[in-house]
């Protein structure tokens, strides 16, 4: 009797609220991630990883830059020392074109230039390569950032800055990183001789179509043209297509069009500019 009114009360040896685990309560569920800020690499993965990804493993970079956009900093870090170290080595070419310029611009117009200046202006270079450098990366890389969050805004894309720098820090692994490695190689196989303000256009030598249409004959715009189109600029705009696609959240048609937009723009720049030095030198 007293055994079936201890069952009747609800109370039974087998029910699930005795023990020791019915006083645990249960954990609350984690909140989900933000987006952006998921759980990523970190240590030398997260130092390294995206970069070297960048090359040769896009798909893992953009995998990283998705869940931590802040990592794309490691990338502009290594971007302008490998630059400033690639800028440091062809220094002795650099001033020796730069010199040899100078002389040949200033004795077109009867004169000579004084050793003040020439000082100067060498000083100018050398300090340009050991400090300007980073400086000038980090602009390169705001001016693409801001192009990419505004074609990406546009075209109904993710509007966080962050991610549109990631995509412009892993895009200048390749140009100017990877072209810069190139044209250093090149440059200390085969120095050029620099003697006029034309002749600079040696010490960025290319893999584009200038190899195959370009000669001395051809206008100074032009050229400029063929060189834009080459390996590295192709290399760069295949790889911001998939990363606009991942980061961005992009389409690949507008993905497609965001990129070659940016490229024709930076393109119709750089023609300019030539044509303005092929005036200011004629």
């Amino acid at each position: 009797m007293a055994e079936e009114e201890l069952n009747g009360s609800g109370v039974s040896g087998d029910s699930p609220t005795e023990g020791p685990e019915a006083a645990q309560p249960t954990a609350p569920a984690p909140p989900p991630p933000i987006d952006g800020e998921a759980e990523g690499p970190s240590g030398m993965a997260a130092f390294v990883g995206p970069t070297i990804n960048a090359i040769v493993a896009p798909a893992k970079c953009w995998q990283v830059l998705d869940a931590k956009p802040k990592l794309a900093i490691w990338i502009f870090v290594w971007v302008a020392l490998v630059s400033t170290i690639l800028g440091i080595w062809n220094l002795p070419i650099t001033l020796q074109a730069t010199e040899a310029t100078m002389q040949y611009t200033m004795r077109a117009q009867g004169q000579e230039i004084t050793p003040e200046v020439l000082s100067w202006t060498l000083w100018s270079v050398k300090l340009m390569a050991y400090v300007g450098t980073p400086i000038i990366i980090f602009i390169m890389m705001l001016f693409l950032s801001l192009l990419i969050w505004l074609g990406a805004s546009v075209m109904g894309g993710s509007g966080r800055f962050s991610r549109s720098f990631g995509l412009a820090a892993a895009g200048a692994v390749i140009h100017p990183v990877m072209y810069s490695i190139y044209a250093s190689i090149i440059l200390h196989m085969n120095p050029p001789e620099i003697r006029r303000p034309q002749d600079m256009a040696q010490m960025a030598p290319t893999v584009g179509l200038d190899l195959l249409f370009a000669n001395e004959d051809t206008p100074i715009w032009l050229a400029t043209l063929l060189t834009r189109i080459d390996l590295f600029n192709l290399w760069w705009i295949v790889l911001v297509v998939g990363g606009a696609q991942v980061l961005l959240r992009l389409k690949k048609g507008s993905a497609i069009t965001m990129a070659v937009g940016i490229w024709a723009l930076t393109t119709l720049i750089a023609v300019l500019m030539a044509m303005l030095q092929g005036l200011s030198a004629g």
